[in-house]
């Protein structure tokens, strides 16, 4: 298995490492990108702005960056673990500008993506659930109601998500 972290401060030898990895993106036929919102310092569990933007009916799975490495059963794909870079400059046409860089207006969602790099038309990437969820966090737009049903039934139909399932603890009235 292939991991590329993308530091902070790359040193020489890293910056030589991800022109390569540049070029290997600019030439993938396909790229496959997973995004995550990284909260580095464990400040807020819940953000009402991420679920208004991206899952008023949805779910908030929560892992770690470890764990979300750690899910993936060996490939012999080229994977990426990077957070996005929040900027004022504009775009610059480039590939891995595109997957690894935002304006600065989007600072907010503090983004990590998880890339897979493929010249194949498709990818199936093995992944074990049980070490992905850390928890799984009901939508505050939903009922409290509605939301323990669907607690109930998820840890009916997952056993392995026993005491994994939480309600939000942000719930508006619409």
């Amino acid at each position: 298995m292939r991991f590329l972290l993308c530091p902070a401060l790359p040193t020489e030898k890293e910056k030589k490492d991800y022109g390569l990895l540049s070029n290997k993106i600019e030439e993938a036929y396909n790229i496959c990108i997973s995004c995550w919102t990284y909260d580095r310092h464990n400040a807020c569990d819940e953000s009402i702005m991420n679920w208004k933007c991206y899952g008023k009916d949805a779910y908030r799975l929560e892992t770690t960056i470890g764990n979300l490495i750690g899910c993936i059963r060996p490939t012999n794909k080229d994977i990426i673990v990077c957070p996005v870079k929040y900027e004022k400059n504009e775009y610059d046409g480039s590939v891995y500008n595109a997957i690894f860089r935002k304006y600065i207006s989007y600072q907010d969602e503090q983004e990590l993506r998880l890339v897979l790099l493929s010249t194949a038309e498709y990818e199936l990437v093995d992944i074990d659930v049980n070490k992905l969820v850390n928890k799984i966090r009901l939508s505050p737009f939903y009922s409290p109601i509605h939301n323990r049903n669907m607690k109930e039934e998820l840890e009916h139909s997952f056993p392995f998500l026993s005491s994994k399932v939480e309600l939000s603890h942000l719930y508006e009235d619409e």
